[in-house]
């Protein structure tokens, strides 16, 4: 959902008027507090098990294609994730982290 609906439908649902302007404010604040999975496995050493999994999905942001990877371990935790603007061996490399 983008902000504009988001904002929308918690003054439909909550009458709380909040505009999408501050919720992308908000977002943002928060976004980059948050660790990635390369900081989230340095700190926490998480014991991630059985096959590695990774799914690509086309996504839109602002109007450009970016491709998404995703790598699940067999209990589905994301081990890591990343945005591509095209699929290059030494990125891919990089990700799988050869």
């Amino acid at each position: 959902m983008s902000f504009r609906v988001i904002s929308k439908r918690l003054k439909e649902r909550f009458a709380i008027k909040i505009s999408a302007g501050y919720l992308c404010k908000i977002f943002n604040e928060t976004i980059s507090k948050v660790k990635s999975s390369i900081e989230i496995k340095q700190q926490c050493q998480p014991q991630w098990e059985g096959n590695l999994t990774v799914d690509e999905k086309m996504i839109n942001i602002k109007g450009q294609k970016k491709i998404s990877l995703i790598a699940k371990d067999s209990s589905e935790d994301i081990v890591h994730q990343e945005l591509f603007d095209q699929i290059e061996q030494d990125r891919c490399d990089i990700f799988f982290g050869l």
